[in-house]
C-alpha cells in the first residue's frame, strides 16, 4: 500500500479519536481495525487544531477517507440519498461525455448496434483470431506457484 494511503489513515485515526463516543459507534469496526492495522507507524501526524479550521493542511487522501465514512456512516438517510442522486449523475454525465454503456444488455455478440466503427470492430475480429498459446502445468507445478506467491506475499 502506498505511504500516502497509511500516512492518511494515521491523520484519520487521529481524527476519529476526537469524536464523541456516539459518533464513533457508528464507524464500522472493521473499518477502523483495517486502518489501524495499516496506518504508518512512523508517521507524526501535525494537526495541532481540531475542529479543523483549515482543511487544506489535510492529505488529498484524508479528506477523501473522511468523506467516505462522513456518508456511509455518519450522514443521516435523506442525506445520504441526496449523495446518492449527486453521484448517478455524475456518473450519467461522464458516462455520456465518454459515450459509455456499461448498462447494455446482452453479450458482445448480440449487440450489432453498438456504436463502433467499422474499423474497430475489424481490429476486434482480428484479435479475437490471433492464437493464444495456453501453457499447462502439472498440479504439482501450480502448488509450487501457489505456494511460492503466498510465501512472497506474507515476508
Amino acid at each position: 500500500m502506498e505511504e500516502q494511503y497509511r500516512q492518511a489513515f494515521a491523520e484519520v485515526l487521529y481524527i476519529i479519536d476526537t469524536l464523541n463516543s456516539n459518533n464513533k459507534a457508528k464507524i464500522s469496526k472493521k473499518f477502523l481495525d483495517f486502518m489501524e492495522r495499516n496506518k504508518s507507524s512512523n508517521y507524526i501526524v501535525n494537526l495541532p487544531e481540531l475542529p479543523l479550521e483549515n482543511p487544506s493542511k489535510l492529505k488529498k487522501q484524508t479528506k477523501t477517507i473522511l468523506a467516505l465514512i462522513y456518508r456511509e456512516y455518519l450522514c443521516d438517510d435523506s442525506k445520504k440519498e441526496e449523495f446518492i442522486k449527486r453521484d448517478e449523475e455524475e456518473l450519467k454525465m461522464i458516462m455520456e461525455k465518454y459515450s459509455v454503456d456499461i448498462f447494455s444488455k446482452g453479450n458482445a455478440n448480440s449487440n450489432k448496434d453498438n456504436s463502433l466503427s467499422k474499423k474497430n470492430q475489424q481490429i476486434s475480429s482480428k484479435i479475437s483470431e490471433l492464437p493464444i498459446p495456453v501453457k499447462k502445468h502439472s498440479l504439482w507445478e501450480k502448488l509450487k506457484s501457489f505456494f511460492g506467491k503466498l510465501v512472497k506475499h506474507r515476508g
